[in-house]
């Protein structure tokens, strides 16, 4: 059985997060639900849950503030949130689960389905780590982005990534310093989390960080690279490449 507790302030959200644990969770159990940062760091400290709904936004506080006073490696959370775009990049990048609202039954399903995997504590506080260090940070050459590799888990910032290649359902990382890593996403699940960092899907097989492009060679329709590398943009891709050219100095 899995222990639950819900730090919200609308007691709306309260109610439906509420029904939707009880009529679809028989595993999972609520102890409790707090509305304010000094109760809810009380509740965590008394009843020791094994896992939190903590909504974003409480009151004129966060729930970051909760987390700043409580080890968040003690239990699992799941954040809850209105559509905020510096929050949800950084939940994206730092690997923390997170719901929208309205809740989705089936995301809900989806974030209980991953609070059973066996994560490191040290893990645990590297994202935590990058998750507070990018809500801090919007400028997106600060931000760092945790990537599932063949051994666990790799912590990068965003901008030493230079270009990302295909490899059917895994995808080679190609960063400034040379090195190249196979991460456990598909192209386009890298595509989707990189999207609103400058980066662009110039080919089927192509990522780019838009950063790093030093040239564009319109005889052959290609981009070079700060690392060297000369990738050709696909026909369908050109127009929406140069249009892309505009936002970023070569």
């Amino acid at each position: 059985m899995i222990r639950a507790i819900i730090i919200e302030d609308e007691e709306s959200s309260i109610d439906i997060l509420s029904r939707l644990i009880t009529d679809h969770f028989r595993d999972v159990k609520l102890i409790g639900n707090f509305n304010n940062v000094s109760d809810a760091v009380s509740g965590i400290k008394i009843l020791r849950p094994d896992l939190v709904f903590l909504d974003v936004q409480l009151g004129d506080d966060t729930g970051f503030s909760v987390l700043s006073q409580v080890d968040p490696t003690d239990f699992h959370t799941i954040f809850v949130t209105a559509f905020d775009m510096y929050a949800v990049q950084a939940f994206k990048y730092s690997a923390i689960d997170y719901l929208m609202k309205p809740i989705d039954i089936e995301d809900l399903y989806r974030a209980l389905d991953k609070v059973a995997e066996k994560i490191s504590v040290a893990d645990m506080k590297k994202k935590f780590e990058i998750l507070f260090h990018n809500i801090q940070n919007i400028n997106t050459a600060t931000k760092k982005i945790c990537l599932p590799d063949t051994n666990g888990t790799i912590f990068l910032l965003v901008k030493e990534i230079v270009r990302c290649e295909s490899s059917r359902n895994y995808t080679y990382i190609f960063l400034e310093n040379g090195n190249k890593i196979l991460i456990s996403k598909t192209l386009k699940e890298v595509e989707n989390l990189l999207n609103d960092a400058g980066f662009f899907r110039v080919h089927h097989s192509y990522l780019i960080n838009m950063h790093h492009a030093k040239r564009y060679n319109r005889k052959n329709d290609s981009v070079h690279l700060s690392d060297g590398s000369e990738i050709v943009i696909s026909t369908r891709k050109k127009e929406q490449f140069i249009k892309k050219l505009s936002e970023f100095s070569m």
